[in-house]
């Protein structure tokens, strides 16, 4: 380091990298129990059992009349030959949006990044699955007018 007197890190190493691009419109008006399914579903085998998966959910949405605050996520891991589990939820906290007023009702575009690291502990096929809820039962749409929405796991090796 030329005597700078900083220091290294190993963050660890990338193992493999999946993408999952979804364009087919979803409308949701859920805020409670399971949510409704997002479309966004991706499956990675992890090379050991000490990897940690990086989550990345990359949402189209948009708010059409909408009176409520914004939408939340909750994301699902099935490992093979289990059950589904809910490893993220963001617990009803609305992600503020920036909404745009025509008259009285809210309306607004945008993509919404979520991430997550995760410890499935398994050399299993693992499946995550995003779930998503709606303020007050709004209707959301998701990928609306086939707008482009990206689920991305990232292995990160031990």
């Amino acid at each position: 380091n030329g005597g700078t007197g900083a220091t290294s890190f190993s963050p660890g190493k990338m193992g493999q990298l999946l993408q999952q691009v979804y364009a087919v419109e979803v409308t949701a008006a859920a805020d409670s129990g399971d949510g409704a399914d997002s479309g966004l579903s991706l499956a990675i085998t992890p090379a050991a059992t000490g990897s940690k998966i990086l989550v990345e959910a990359n949402i189209a949405v948009s708010f059409e009349g909408m009176v409520g605050y914004g939408y939340g996520i909750k994301i699902y891991r099935t490992i093979s030959g289990g059950s589904a589990s809910s490893v993220f939820d963001n617990n009803y906290h609305w992600i503020g949006v920036g909404r745009l007023y025509t008259g009285s009702d809210p309306d607004g575009r945008l993509h919404t990044l979520w991430n997550y690291l995760d410890s499935p502990s398994t050399t299993l096929a693992t499946t995550y699955n995003i779930r998503v809820y709606t303020e007050s039962g709004d209707t959301v749409k998701f990928q609306p007018n086939t707008e482009q929405s990206t689920l991305t796991l990232t292995e990160i090796l031990a």
